[in-house]
C-alpha cells in the first residue's frame, strides 16, 4: 500500500509513503489515497492529518514516468481521476491539515487542497508543471487562485517558481508556521477544532466552500440556512462541546423524513434529516423549522434535504 491510514485517538491520520521517489503520485497511490478518503468520511474521527512519509517531501508531484506515452483519451481520464480523488477532501465534514516539511510539488497541491495547513519552516511549495511543457491537471489552476488570488497563482503557475515556507505564509498559501516535532504541532492544531459540535464544524466548512462558488448573495443565503440548521442541534441547546459518543448516536440514529410535493406557488424549502422522535412541523418561506423539537438521547439534526419546488424529488446537500 501507498498510503498507511492509522488512527490517534479521535483523530484519522493519512500518510503518503512512496519514499523511494520523495512520495510522488502515480495511480496506484492515487486510489489508495481515494480509499483512505472513503473510510475516513464512513469513520468516526474529528479531524484528518495528512503527511508523506520521510523527511525530505511531503509529495513531490506527479511520477512522470507513468504518464509519458500516453493517448490524448488517457491522458484526460487520468487528469479526471486525480481531481475526483482530491475533490473527496473538499467533501469530508472534519477539519482536514497538511502537515508539510520539505517539498510539495506540482500535481498534489496540498495547499491549494487541503484547509488549515501548518507548515514546517522547511516547506517549499511549487506549481513546476510549466517547465516540462504542461500544466496542473488536478486541480492546481482552479484552487490555487481560490486561495492566494488571480496574480499570485499565476505567477506561480507561468514561471513555475517555488515557493518558501515564510513566503506561503505572508501570501497565504499556508495558515501557519511551526517548530519541533510536526506531528505534534498538527495534533495540537487540529484539537484546537475538535472538542467543538461536530455538526457545527460542517456547517461552517459547508458554507464557506459553496459560498466560494457562488455569488456574495447566494452565498449569504447559503450562511442563513446553514445557521438555521445549527440552531436545530441539541449541540447549540447546550451551548457546550459535545461528547464524542453523544455525536456518534445522532450520526447513526438519523433518518430521513417523508418525500412531499411543494405547491406550484411555493419556495423550495427546506427540511431536515432528523433523529426519532423529532418531526416536522411547518413550512415558511425556505425553511422547513421545528418548533416543539423532541430529544432522544441527545440526537441532533444531521443535514438537509433540498425538497425541489413542484417535484417530490428530494436530494441530501
Amino acid at each position: 500500500m501507498a498510503v498507511d491510514l492509522t488512527r490517534i485517538d479521535e483523530l484519522a491520520l493519512v500518510r503518503l509513503d512512496r519514499t523511494e521517489v520523495l512520495n510522488a503520485l502515480n495511480f496506484d497511490l492515487l486510489r489508495d489515497l481515494g480509499a483512505a478518503l472513503d473510510q475516513v468520511a464512513a469513520g468516526d474521527a474529528r479531524a484528518l492529518l495528512v503527511t508523506g512519509a520521510g523527511d525530505r517531501a511531503f509529495c513531490a508531484g506527479a511520477d512522470v514516468r507513468e504518464l509519458m506515452g500516453r493517448s490524448l483519451e488517457a491522458a484526460r481520464r487520468g487528469a479526471a481521476f486525480g481531481q475526483a480523488i482530491f475533490a473527496k477532501l473538499d467533501a469530508l465534514p472534519i477539519p482536514s491539515i497538511a502537515l508539510i516539511n520539505g517539498y510539495a510539488f506540482a500535481r498534489p497541491r496540498t495547499g491549494a487542497r487541503l484547509h488549515l495547513p501548518p507548515r514546517h519552516h522547511t516547506a517549499k511549495f511549487g506549481l513546476p508543471e510549466i517547465k516540462l511543457g504542461l500544466i496542473p491537471g488536478y486541480g492546481g489552476t482552479q484552487r490555487l487562485p481560490r486561495l492566494i488570488g488571480e496574480s499570485r497563482a499565476l505567477e506561480m503557475i507561468l514561471t513555475g517558481r517555488a515557493v518558501m515556507a515564510e513566503e506561503a505564509l505572508q501570501i497565504g498559501l499556508v495558515s501557519r508556521l511551526v517548530d519541533g516535532d510536526l506531528l505534534e504541532a498538527g495534533k495540537s492544531f487540529a484539537r484546537e477544532m475538535t472538542g467543538f459540535s461536530l455538526p457545527a464544524l460542517s456547517f461552517a466548512r459547508d458554507a464557506v466552500r459553496r459560498g466560494l462558488a457562488t455569488s456574495l448573495e447566494q452565498g449569504l443565503e447559503i450562511e442563513a440556512d446553514l445557521n438555521t440548521l445549527a440552531f436545530q442541534t441539541a449541540d447549540s441547546s447546550r451551548g457546550l462541546p459535545p461528547f464524542s459518543k453523544s455525536a456518534s448516536r445522532c450520526s447513526a440514529a438519523a433518518e430521513a423524513i417523508p418525500q412531499r410535493n411543494l405547491g406550484k406557488r411555493d419556495r423550495c424549502g427546506w427540511a431536515f434529516l432528523t433523529a426519532r422522535g423529532v418531526h416536522p412541523a411547518r413550512v415558511s418561506g425556505r425553511i422547513l423549522f421545528l418548533p416543539e423539537v423532541k430529544r432522544h438521547q441527545d440526537l441532533v439534526v444531521i443535514a438537509p434535504v433540498l425538497l425541489l419546488e413542484n417535484s417530490s424529488q428530494r436530494r441530501t446537500l
